[in-house]
């Protein structure tokens, strides 16, 4: 199961914005364009997590280690889809969220 087409959510969390942006992909070289397309160079973090086949990748982008990358794939996988990239843009508002 994949996304039908590409969804968007932003939320707001002690003054960091965070856009996740979610897409239906159809190879792993695809996921890989996403993030580099629509990452911003100017956010704090460009998080990510792809799922297409047998290849699946994370990142963190320089959050605490598995504090983004590894839930956004665990997201990916509890709800059983396939072919999808999932990116989340952080820009920081000035407070440590911390992990959880």
């Amino acid at each position: 199961t994949t996304l039908s087409e590409s969804q968007t959510y932003v939320h707001e969390a002690k003054k960091s914005r965070f856009v996740a942006v979610a897409s239906p992909v159809s190879s792993a070289e695809e996921a890989m364009e996403f993030v580099r397309d629509l990452g911003d160079s100017q956010a704090s973090h460009n998080c990510f997590a792809y799922k297409a086949g047998p290849a699946q990748r994370c990142s963190d982008d320089g959050e605490p280690s598995g504090s983004a990358g590894i839930p956004i794939l665990s997201a990916i996988e509890q709800e059983s889809l396939d072919y999808v990239v999932c990116l989340v843009i952080r820009y920081y508002g000035g407070t440590k969220l911390g992990k959880g």
